[in-house]
């Protein structure tokens, strides 16, 4: 199964969801006042052309850095963290990050996703530069990474076919737990691995909507124009 994507074309995705990391993180920052965190949004906004991604950016990812800051709903910042695991993967596959992430590094992703991304320090000619020098790891690296993460859902897959899972379920409402709260969080990061890696190893042409949207409820959402 050969590496269909180009590396400039991943480097480009993860631009575009890196700026979707930067949109939920002004939204959640609480340091600075509206204004100035608006400002900095508004300042990538007017730069989308000169990255060379405003017409790869997709539809719901432009009206999320549109939205002003102090307006994003709770659902909208937890819907947007698969695009942010997302970003985080494509990453590691271009080899700017050096790992995966797990659902035990969940809460540093975001910082992962800054330190390591192609928009390095902020200044546009360094971004276009990096997205320009970009490379992807081995495709038997990629191909791995993809199969350890299908592995992961296959236990949960046969669960929910299980015919006691009904009844587990119930039970599992009924008390629940922190493990079964990881189990999710291993599962969430096992699914975005996988589609984030598909995606890259898909034809260039697919026009399937990347990364499929996941909403809080656990509900797989595409765009209208996907």
């Amino acid at each position: 199964m050969p590496c269909f994507r180009s590396a400039q074309a991943v480097a480009n995705r993860s631009l575009c969801l890196e700026l979707v990391t930067q949109r939920i993180g002004l939204e959640l920052d609480d340091q600075e006042p509206v204004d100035r965190r608006d400002a900095f949004r508004k300042a990538w906004v007017a730069r989308l052309n000169d990255l060379g991604i405003v017409h790869e950016i997709l539809e719901h990812e432009d009206q999320l850095l549109l939205r002003p800051v102090d307006e994003l709903t709770q659902d909208e910042v937890d819907d947007a963290e698969a695009s942010i695991v997302a970003a985080a993967v494509l990453l590691w596959a271009l080899g700017r990050s050096p790992t995966l992430p797990t659902a035990e590094s969940l809460p540093h992703v975001p910082d992962t996703v800054t330190d390591h991304g192609v928009l390095g320090s902020g200044s546009v000619s360094i971004a276009r530069s990096n997205g320009a020098q970009a490379c992807l790891r081995p495709e038997a690296e990629i191909i791995e990474a993809l199969r350890g993460a299908t592995h992961t859902l296959q236990p949960q897959a046969n669960a929910n076919h299980a015919p006691e899972n009904h009844a587990s379920t119930r039970a599992a409402d009924a008390h629940p737990s922190n493990s079964g709260a990881a189990t999710d969080e291993v599962a969430f990061t096992a699914r975005v691995i996988a589609r984030t890696l598909q995606w890259i190893l898909e034809q260039s042409d697919t026009q399937r909507a990347f990364p499929p949207r996941e909403t809080a409820s656990g509900e797989v959402t595409s765009p209208p124009n996907a």
